[in-house]
């Protein structure tokens, strides 16, 4: 599409376009934000989708809306943290707020990593997100703002911060 804005009867087709493409990554940004509480997951995603909509009637369309997206889902989510919806930091293991646990290990590990990465700042929680959906580190990098370099030096460090969370919560148990 050319650099125009969207017409009126366009946004509805413009909106099935842009959930087919990114409603994945869309949801697994809401629920890195909220990992453990659905209801306010979904509130967040809902508002996610109603600010997207919203948002295309104005939007100068290019061929690539993911950054547009990525900054209106995390602005929501922001703002949604702003207004104190997110309940105080949980402890560091799930078993600690009495969630019942699937017996599937892997389900296992991604609760506990969710778990871990909602103590990390918010600009490390957003880059492990985008780096765990296997987007390419130049898009990372576009849409963070930030060079190849440190978004590279940023995951290593996130990945380093991680483990060192981790065993020292193995130690603990």
């Amino acid at each position: 599409m050319s650099r125009r804005e969207v017409k009126i009867n366009e946004v509805d087709a413009l909106f099935r376009r842009v959930m087919a493409e990114h409603e994945g990554w869309l949801y697994r940004l809401c629920e890195a934000c909220y990992p453990f509480d659905r209801p306010r997951r979904d509130a967040l995603y809902n508002d996610v989708l109603y600010r997207v909509w919203r948002g295309l009637h104005s939007v100068r369309v290019s061929d690539d809306l993911g950054a547009w997206l990525f900054t209106v889902a995390a602005n929501t989510a922001a703002e949604h943290r702003r207004r104190k919806w997110q309940t105080l930091v949980r402890p560091l293991h799930p078993a600690d707020e009495h969630i019942a646990l699937d017996d599937d290990p892997v389900r296992q590990m991604l609760d506990e990593l969710y778990c871990l990465i909602e103590h990390l700042g918010e600009t490390d929680r957003r880059l492990v997100y985008l780096y765990l959906d296997e987007v390419p580190q130049g898009r990372i990098a576009e849409l963070m703002g930030l060079s190849e370099a440190n978004v590279s030096t940023r995951i290593k460090r996130i990945k380093d911060k991680l483990k060192k969370m981790h065993d020292e919560q193995k130690q603990q148990d």
